[in-house]
């Protein structure tokens, strides 16, 4: 299960807020698709679940089973996929 709540992240100490109270909830055993248009924060969306920008306010919970899986290869659960719009 993943959960965020009310959490706001940025990608450095001086920077502004990339997220602002993002709140969501994912069941274990369901998929979810990110999707919007281009700079709409998908990435950082799977940034900040993962661990990979710094967290200013908030809250964010991963209940995982690990079996022989690191942390370190969670991240290969997670993928982007990019489509170009015209």
């Amino acid at each position: 299960m993943i959960s965020v709540e009310n959490a706001t992240f940025t990608w450095g100490p001086d920077e502004t807020p990339a997220l602002s109270n993002i709140t969501f909830r994912v069941e274990p055993g369901r998929l979810v698709a990110v999707v919007g248009s281009v700079g709409s924060g998908k990435s950082s969306l799977i940034s900040c679940v993962l661990g990979e920008m710094e967290k200013i306010s908030g809250r964010v919970n991963i209940k995982v089973l690990i079996n022989k899986t690191t942390l370190n290869s969670l991240s290969s659960h997670f993928t982007n996929a990019y489509t170009e719009s015209k």
